[in-house]
Parts: structure tokens; C-alpha cells; sequence
């Protein structure tokens, strides 16, 4: 019987109803309230490739029409996507379910027991409290039966495999929406939870009769939240040099990017840059289109450091984005092809991801990076090209900084999105760059020799150089773990896991070393430094660490997993004024799905029934930030809602109490907490959107020239 079926009069007296005869169709065209031809199969269920079933009389599961667990559909956090598993092996049959088994489908039906069951314990609830509760005893009877059916759909021996088929840990990735995910894609790891899913998709669809909050109310604000910064945002004016705000808050977005992402990827050449920048204010803001580009989007970057300094909303950095997004693919985009270029069509794929916007598309947007810079000759050495003698040493450690970049973004993209590495090691004939900083290339040629300190001296460019050093094995395991023809090699896997491991070891020695310096690594170097590695190392072997549950032979790698996850939280601050949070806040790629798989598998760890008190913390710590990203911006709640059904069934599992009723109301309750922000973020939205004055910036102007040094954060 369906949950809205259910007589919910509890004062209803008299003889019962007359029982309602068979139902003949299967459970969905039931559902979708459309003629069934009652084949097995029907012609409805095969024409969306879904599941058929059908209910017998006493209300028990039958056996349902065979099909293809390659084709199941399989609904996640919206209503009815699509997610078809690609698999190197076919999946087997389900097995059949015995007759005699006392199981409650997860659309509705219920066991005629509990009902009588439930009946009663209303009936005794009435005669003490009166009828002025009638109405809190009667959402309290909904409450208890719909959670009655979550207790059937997060038990491991009941969900309904085949309407909701468990992915094969041999399949080689997934189709959501119409897009392919590999295995390094963050919702391989949720498709590991199916009892949760099959709860979530439950509540959708029988919470809403009800009145509770679904995720489709909570999609429906985050529209309009969209919708209204799309109004907000004004048209760009006429000429670029319009759009840069005055020069104290421009001062401050600058060093903002130099202090951070400028150290690990070393995409500008400081120096010229920084000529050019005085230049810019000195001539009246008269400067070429390229420079503004470049400096619209230094500034977008760096926004996101200090939105409280300098009173630059997220709608500004928005508008910055668009011109610079518009700008880099008008038709002139054949004379653009040099090296200014470049770093532009850098930053704007950096920028999109701190700013959350198109993140899940970076790797597209890579491939064509990857193919301009080749374009261009980046993967061919400076040295061997035949204007090397003519080339400033600047602009050859440019070339090499640039590519080095290029291939870090690749690289991390193709990890984002579950997506091949458009390029292998062999294609690669650029050096590392030099261990220097750019003042010691200031006037130089490229003939002349220039000594590169020792690799244990740090310098503006050895984060870059550490991250070269690992570039090839972090390709190959690319590779390997989203390869459609991928075998599950676990010899292959250990033996790559093995090289990084060795790379991963060199890199701390090295950090250690810096550290002891007079201008050691700032925190957000070594985070930022320890995301874009060991991310790998999750990614490689989460599809053993899960086999471990029931496999021991697979226990090293749930080992790695784990201590792999929890050094993501280990030393992350929650201060306001770190970089390093902040961009978790505002971040999305692989600042964001990086925490999202750690999680996902430390709750997976935590409802095997391994114990860890320091997991536990590190997922209460990772569902705090997606609470506090919804109140920074962000519109969508799954993450926030999935974690918290997670943790709320590993905790009963581990004292023993029933898990349908806790992921239940822990569904309910996250789901209102997420509305209600998203409301708050709607009902708040553009009060801080108008260009602030020096006095509101919280400093003076700038008179002299600054100091562009990438460690000084200070503004005169």
C-alpha cells in the first residue's frame, strides 16, 4: 500500500473498510498513474528502463521481470536522474528474495501487522492526552510509519537490489545526468552507500505528501537564488578600465592572489607585472585590454581572501569573470595565442574554480589549454627552440613555469571529473623550472647561465618544483584509475602507489627543510601543497579499501585510505582569517570534492563498524563547512544532507539502535536546516554589491610604490 494511502483518522470508528481488491499492475505504473500492460516486463517499465514489480496480494514482494543490472536506473539526490553503471564485467542477478520474507518495499507498501501495530500504539496515546493533540499524535503516527519504511531501506538484507542496484566495485565509473564520471569522481564514493540513497530516495518521494522539506523545495530556492544574481549583476560598462575599483582595494585583491596561488603556480611574472600595475595608475588607468584582463581576474582570484577588507561582493567577482570569460573567446582569439594568452586562459579556469562557478566542466576547458600551450611549443624546452638565444631568461623560465602550471591543471581536472589525462609523460620534453626567484631574472638573457640555488633553499618557485617532481606518476595514476579499459589490478595498483609513495616522502623531507628557513612556507602552501598530492592516493586505492570490508587481503589499502582521509583534517584551522579555509569555503573542484571522498569514506569505515573516534570528529568537522559554504553561497544541500544521514546511521549502528527511525528524522532535520539557510541566503542576497570607499576598505591610499614580495601582506 502506498504511504499515501495510509487512513491517517485516528478517531475513526466503526466496522473497518472493505478490503480494496488486488492491485494488477506493476508498483510503477501504479505509481505514475498509467495503463499497465502487465507483462513481465511491462511496456511502460522497458520503454524508461526500469525495474518492474509487482505486488502480490498479501502485500510481500514477488519476484520481479529479469533485467539487465547495467541498464538499472538508479536515483540519487534529485528526482528520478539517470545513473547507468559501464562495467568491464556484467553484473550478476540479484538473487531471489523467499516469499517468506517479511520485507517492506521502499515506494510505500507496509506489513498489515505493523498498521495494527501502529493503530494501537495511537489508540493509547489518545486516551491520556486528550483531542486537543490529536493533531501533534497524528503527524507523530505519519512520522513513525514513514520512518517504519526506512528501517526496511537501510538494512542490508532488505533494500530493494535490484530497483536500486549496488554498483560493482569492477565497473569503471558511472553515467549521472547524462555525463560519464570515472572512478576518481567524487560520486563513486557516495554510490557506495545505497542503503542512505534508497532512503533519500524514499523521502523524496513519499515525504513530500506530507509537507516536509525534500530536496526539491531546497533545489527550487537554490533556483531562485541563482535567478537573483543573474538580476543583480549590472551590464559591464563600455571600456574595461572601469570595472577596476580604486587603488587601495585593488592593492589589496592583488597581494591577496601574490601570498597565495601565485606561489604554487607561479602563473605571473612578478616583476613585469608589477611594473605594469604602476603604470596602469600613474597614466590615468590607461593600459592595454590584456592587462586589465589579467588584472581583473588577479583580483577576482584574490576576492576571495579578503571579501571583509575590501567590501567586493561575490556578485562584482561574478561580473569580472563574465568580461574576462567573454573577452578570452571573442573571434580575435588568433592573435591571443602568445603567452599573455596563456596565463589569462589560466586564470580564468583558476577563477572559475575558487568561485564555484562551472567547476564540474573544468577538464574541457583544460584540453584546450593544454592544446594552446602546445600550440605555442611549451612542451618543447626553451633551449631547443631556435629563438632561444634571442629570448630573455624571463621569458624562457616563463615557458617552463607556464607548463608546469598547464600540466598541474590537467592533471587535477582530469581527477575532478573522472575523465583520461589528455596528455602522457612520454609528450612532455619541458624542464622543471629553475630553483630562483624572478628578481635573479630581472635583465638577464636566456644565454647567459644563471646558477639555480640548491633544491633544499626555498625560493618563490620550489612548490612548483615539487609538484614537477611527481607530475609523471601522478599522470599514470590518472590514467589508470579512469581508464574504461582499466583491469582491477591490485599488483598495478600497489606498484604505482608505491612510486608516489616514495615521491610523497621526498616532498616532506623537503618541506621540512623549508621550514626551517627564515621565510618558511605559510600554511596555505603546505595545504594547498598536501591537497594537490595526496588526493591520489585516496582515489587509487578507494575501490580496494571498500573490498576490504569483506576481503582482508585488502586491508592495507582501506589503511591507506583511511590515514589518507583523516590528514586532510588533521591541521586545517577554522579561523575566519586563514586562506587556506576560506578557499575551502568558497572553492569547488578539487577544493571541495577532495574533503567530500575523505568523508564519504571515513562514514564508510564508521558503518562497516570500525570505531575511530578522530573519523567521527573529521566528518562532524566536514558537515560543519558545508553548512557554513550554504551560508557563503553555495545552493545545493546534498553534500551537507548525505553526511548527515551517514553519520546518523553509523551511530546507531554502533549503539544498537533501530536505523531506520535515526536516518529518518536525521533526513528530516538536515533537510530543514538546509532550506532554512538557503532561505536566509535568499532573503539576503545583494546588500553588499556597490564598490566600497577607502574609509569602508579599512585603509588609506597608497601614495608610494608597494612591495611586491610574495610573503609581504602588508598594505601600506
Amino acid at each position: 500500500m502506498d504511504v499515501s494511502e495510509i487512513d491517517l483518522d485516528l478517531n475513526r470508528t466503526g466496522p473497518p473498510r472493505k478490503k480494496r481488491r488486488p492491485a494488477l499492475a506493476c508498483e510503477q505504473c501504479r505509481r505514475k498513474k498509467i495503463k499497465c500492460d502487465r507483462q513481465s516486463p511491462c511496456r511502460p517499465c522497458t520503454k524508461t528502463n526500469e525495474a518492474c514489480d509487482y505486488v502480490s496480494e498479501n502485500r510481500q514482494l514477488s519476484n520481479t521481470a529479469p533485467f539487465e543490472a547495467s541498464e538499472t536506473r538508479f536515483s540519487v539526490f534529485e528526482q528520478d536522474p539517470q545513473r547507468q553503471m559501464v562495467s568491464a564485467t556484467t553484473i550478476s542477478d540479484a538473487p531471489p528474495i523467499p516469499a517468506s520474507a517479511s520485507i517492506v518495499p521502499l515506494d510505500g507498501a507496509y506489513n498489515g501487522s505493523d498498521s495494527a501495530n501502529l493503530a494501537s500504539f495511537s489508540d493509547q496515546l489518545m486516551v491520556p492526552i486528550g483531542l486537543e493533540l490529536a493533531p501533534m499524535v497524528e503527524q507523530l503516527e505519519i512520522d513513525e510509519r514513514l520512518s517504519s519504511l526506512f528501517e526496511s531501506s537501510t538494512e542490508f538484507a532488505t533494500p530493494n537490489v535490484e530497483a536500486h542496484a549496488v554498483p560493482n566495485l569492477s565497473s569503471c565509473g558511472a553515467f549521472f545526468k547524462t555525463r560519464f564520471y570515472g572512478l576518481s569522481h567524487w560520486m563513486n564514493f557516495a554510490y557506495q552507500t545505497p542503503e542512505v540513497l534508497s532512503a533519500i530516495r524514499a523521502f523524496d518521494v513519499d515525504g513530500s505528501r506530507h509537507g516536509y522539506v525534500t530536496f526539491a523545495r531546497c533545489k527550487e530556492v537554490g533556483k531562485s537564488i541563482k535567478s537573483q544574481r543573474s538580476i543583480i549583476v549590472e551590464p559591464p560598462p563600455n571600456a574595461l578600465h572601469e570595472m577596476i575599483p580604486s587603488r587601495p582595494v585593488a592593492t589589496r585583491l592583488v597581494q591577496a592572489y601574490l601570498r597565495t596561488f601565485q606561489t604554487i603556480l607561479g602563473i605571473l611574472y612578478v616583476p613585469c607585472f608589477s611594473d605594469n600595475y604602476n603604470a596602469f595608475w600613474e597614466n590615468g588607468k590607461s593600459s592595454s585590454d590584456t592587462f586589465c584582463i589579467t588584472l581583473l581576474l588577479v583580483m577576482s582570484i584574490g576576492s576571495i581572501f579578503c571579501p571583509y577588507e575590501t567590501g567586493i561582493s561575490r556578485e562584482t567577482a561574478l561580473q569580472w569573470l563574465s568580461e574576462a570569460s567573454m573577452w578570452s573567446n571573442s573571434p580575435k582569439r588568433k592573435k591571443r595565442l602568445n603567452i599573455d594568452g596563456l596565463r589569462i586562459h589560466c586564470l580564468l579556469l583558476l577563477a572559475r574554480q575558487v568561485r564555484s562557478i562551472d567547476a564540474d566542466t573544468a577538464w574541457v576547458s583544460t584540453g584546450t589549454l593544454l592544446r594552446m600551450a602546445m600550440h605555442i611549443g611549451l612542451h618543447i624546452d626553451p633551449k631547443h627552440l631556435p629563438s632561444f638565444h634571442s629570448m630573455s631568461m624571463h621569458e624562457a623560465e616563463s615557458r617552463r613555469r607556464l607548463w608546469a602550471t598547464v600540466l598541474e591543471l590537467e592533471v587535477q581536472s582530469s581527477m575532478d571529473g573522472g575523465c583520461l589525462p589528455s596528455l602522457s609523460q612520454e609528450e612532455n620534453d619541458c624542464s622543471p623550472p629553475l630553483n630562483i626567484d624572478d628578481a635573479a631574472l630581472v635583465g638577464k638573457n636566456a644565454s647567459e647561465s644563471i646558477v639555480s640555488k640548491p633544491l633544499n633553499q626555498f625560493t618563490q618557485s620550489s612548490i612548483q618544483i615539487l609538484l614537477m617532481k611527481s607530475i609523471n606518476i601522478r599522470l599514470k595514476i590518472a590514467s589508470f584509475i579512469n581508464s574504461l579499459r582499466r583491469q582491477d589490478s591490485f599488483k598495478e595498483a600497489n606498484a604505482l602507489s608505491a612510486e608516489l609513495s616514495a615521491a610523497l616522502t621526498n616532498c616532506s623531507a623537503a618541506i621540512e627543510t623549508y621550514c626551517m628557513s627564515s621565510a618558511p612556507p605559510t600554511p596555505f602552501q603546505r595545504g594547498t601543497l598536501h591537497l594537490f598530492l595526496h588526493r591520489f592516493l585516496l582515489s587509487l586505492h578507494h575501490p580496494f579499501a571498500i573490498k576490504s570490508f569483506s576481503d582482508p587481503a585488502f586491508r592495507c589499502s582501506s589503511k591507506i585510505c583511511r590515514d589518507t582521509s583523516l590528514s586532510f583534517f588533521s591541521n586545517l584551522t577554522q579561523s575566519g582569517d586563514d586562506d587556506f579555509y576560506r578557499l575551502r569555503l568558497s572553492g569547488s573542484g578539487l577544493f571541495r570534492n577532495v574533503y567530500t571522498q575523505a568523508s564519504l569514506y571515513m562514514c564508510s569505515e564508521l558503518t562497516n563498524g570500525f570505531a575511530m573516534k578522530e573519523m567521527r570528529q573529521a566528518v562532524e568537522q566536514y558537515i560543519e563547512l558545508a553548512a557554513a559554504r550554504i551560508r557563503a553561497g553555495e545552493t545545493n544541500v546534498r553534500c551537507y544532507v548525505l553526511m548527515s544521514c551517514l553519520l546518523s546511521l553509523s551511530e546507531a549502528r554502533r549503539t544498537g539502535t533501530p536505523t531506520g527511525p535515526s536516518v529518518f528524522y536525521k533526513l528530516k532535520e538536515s533537510l530543514e536546516a538546509g532550506y532554512s539557510l538557503l532561505k536566509a541566503q535568499l532573503n539576503g542576497q545583494g546588500s553588499a554589491n556597490s564598490e566600497p570607499s577607502e574609509a569602508a576598505s579599512g585603509f588609506a591610499v597608497v601614495e608610494e610604490d608597494l612591495g611586491w614580495s610574495q610573503w609581504n601582506d602588508t598594505s601600506a
